[in-house]
């Protein structure tokens, strides 16, 4: 525990009072304000202890977000039997403090909802998380450290808006990468039937192998997918803008179960269903740097491959300020 700023200048008002006890001829006025106050600061300091003694926390964080918007970060907050006020939730990410918010908990257990501010993209270490109160005047402050479920906070570039590079650009390169229809249902194996499973699906075969009724399990199964050459040797506004774009690529890819394969100085792999999972391509595209001109390009693809960044006339039909 330790004072606020308002405490420290209560404790100067303190002394101060104290001083004057012994030298001002009104003994007994100083004696009632120094007993006063020194009620209340004992009584502040035993409140937010009490106040703040027995809360433990996790911070959870978990899925990636984008650059440059706020998102929600939640807390398990364990109560205890007491409601408790005024908390203040706090993360250092990268060395820097962030407040999240201030919140009162009833007792118990409660999952709290704070606001994590903007952060710009890369892989950020969230070094402490911790619950602040200085409840009930403000005089001292007392902190209590909570666990973190995750220490590393992927932020990756905010996704750019696919329909206006495909309307602005008239299609061109990016028309018919990703299908509408998504993936088709196919059979994935096979189980027993089910009350309201339709008689199509009964492998009658396997039925009369085994004696009792058996169907086919379906499920969405990954389409042709596209391809997408990432050249790392071109910093600065262009890139950032062809991050942007993959990353709305990949969104479109994992929601119509598609395949996205990536090929660039130092990844080549394809993502989706039965490959490596979207969540790695969001991580190595918050944590990705330009390189320098005299790296080697890219591994070579087939003309039909996207190639990102864009050519200068596609990024000049791109709308204004996703890609300049």
């Amino acid at each position: 525990m330790r004072p606020t700023s308002l405490g420290s200048k209560a404790l100067v008002f303190y002394a101060m009072l104290l001083c004057a006890y012994f030298v001002a001829p009104y003994i007994n006025l100083f004696f009632l304000l120094l007993t006063f106050a020194t009620v209340l600061g004992l009584l502040g300091a035993r409140w937010t202890w009490r106040n703040v003694s027995g809360v433990r926390g996790v911070l959870l964080e978990g899925a990636p977000r984008p650059a440059g918007c706020a998102t929600l970060a939640r807390v398990q907050l364990r109560a205890g039997r007491r409601p408790r006020h005024d908390l203040r939730f706090e993360v250092i990410i990268d060395g820097v403090v962030h407040r999240l918010g201030t919140r009162s908990v009833p007792a118990g257990e409660q999952r709290v909802e704070c606001v994590v501010p903007p952060l710009p993209r890369g892989l950020h270490r969230i070094e402490r998380a911790r619950v602040v109160s200085a409840y009930p005047f403000g005089l001292f402050e007392l902190r209590r450290a909570l666990e973190v479920d995750q220490p590393v906070l992927v932020v990756h570039p905010a996704p750019a808006d696919l329909a206006e590079y495909r309307s602005r650009s008239g299609g061109g390169a990016l028309g018919g990468l990703v299908s509408d229809a998504g993936g088709e249902l196919g059979p994935s194996g096979l189980r027993e039937y089910r009350t309201g499973d339709p008689l199509r699906d009964v492998h009658w075969k396997a039925t009369a192998r085994r004696g009792n009724l058996v169907v086919r399990e379906h499920e969405a199964t990954s389409g042709p997918g596209i391809e997408v050459q990432l050249d790392l040797r071109d910093a600065g506004p262009r890139l950032e803008a062809a991050l942007e774009l993959l990353v709305a690529l990949a969104f479109e890819c994992q929601q119509s179960h598609e395949l996205l394969s990536v090929y660039s100085q130092d990844l080549r792999a394809t993502f989706g269903d039965g490959h490596r999972a979207f969540a790695e391509l969001l991580e190595y595209l918050a944590a990705v740097t330009p390189l320098g001109r005299e790296s080697g390009p890219p591994p070579a693809v087939s003309p039909s491959v996207l190639r990102l960044p864009l050519a200068e006339r596609a990024v000049a039909a791109t709308p204004a300020g996703v890609a300049r």
